[in-house]
């Protein structure tokens, strides 16, 4: 185009980070894959326990008082209650 400025090549941003720096991005970011799959697979099993919970609760149900549906639900308004606490210090 005419009057347009000429484009730049990018710049080669690896050549600055040093092949210590390099290994330890690399070293961080496995570390982190790492760790989210294992609290993915965490999730999980806390899932299929929740599912237990209520099934059971389903077949002999467990009071939490008298505007409370289920234990389950209980369990988790009071996780959420505590949580809630701690953020407003």
């Amino acid at each position: 185009m005419h009057g347009s400025k000429p484009q730049q090549p990018p710049t080669n941003t690896a050549a600055a980070v040093s092949p210590k720096q390099s290994t330890e991005h690399l070293a961080a970011q496995q570390r982190r894959l790492q760790a989210h799959e294992h609290i993915k697979r965490l999730v999980a099993k806390a899932g299929r326990v929740f599912a237990e919970i209520d099934r059971w609760d389903g077949e002999e149900p467990v009071g939490m008082g008298e505007e409370v549906q289920g234990f389950l639900e209980g369990f988790l308004e009071e996780v959420l209650v505590r949580v809630e606490t701690v953020e407003e210090y």
